[in-house]
């Protein structure tokens, strides 16, 4: 077993991750905590040196910084959906 899916087993009690769908604009957090972050992209197609993963990449303030940041979508919660904006009939 690679170590991001011992990680993943380990932050949800031994059991599998439900795969949640994440989209551009979403705010998450990390489950350990720290700051609100958007959702820039979701990339299925990650590799890392022991496996393909989703990853999920984010982008947070800090210090008037921005920083970016490409996580796995297992350490992630969903804070609020992405506000869908839809033209109106006139």
């Amino acid at each position: 077993m690679a170590l991001s899916q011992r990680h993943c087993l380990a932050l949800h009690g031994g059991r599998e991750a439900m795969t949640m769908q994440f989209n551009e604009g979403d705010i998450v957090r990390v489950k350990c905590g720290g700051p609100e972050m958007t959702v820039l992209c979701v990339d299925g197609n990650y590799f890392t040196q022991e496996e393909r993963r989703t990853a999920v990449f984010c982008v947070y303030e800090k210090d008037h910084y921005l920083f970016e940041q490409a996580y796995p979508e297992c350490a992630l919660d969903i804070i609020r959906y992405e506000r869908r904006r839809y033209a109106r009939d006139a």
